[in-house]
């Protein structure tokens, strides 16, 4: 959560609108998926097969944090002199 409300911090305005778009990326990056796939037929909601949705969902959300565990850099300002 931090490190995506860091990055979206720095591309917003507001630090509420930067923690309220973090909220729906989770949101939509876990539970989206399920209803989704469920929900449009791709895998009942029975099926042994989310067992991969969930190992690919981790292998994103790895991927995810090694990225974004990186220091932010700040923008560069221009000081008219």
């Amino acid at each position: 959560h931090n490190y995506i409300h860091e990055q979206l911090k720095t591309k917003t305005r507001s630090r509420v609108a930067a923690n309220s778009f973090t909220g729906l990326i989770i949101a939509c990056a876990s539970t989206g998926v399920a209803f989704i796939g469920s929900s449009w037929g791709y895998l009942e909601a029975t099926s042994s097969q989310w067992g991969w949705v969930f190992v690919a969902q981790m292998l994103v959300y790895l991927l995810s944090y090694w990225s974004l565990s990186r220091p932010v850099r700040p923008k560069r300002q221009v000081v008219a002199q």
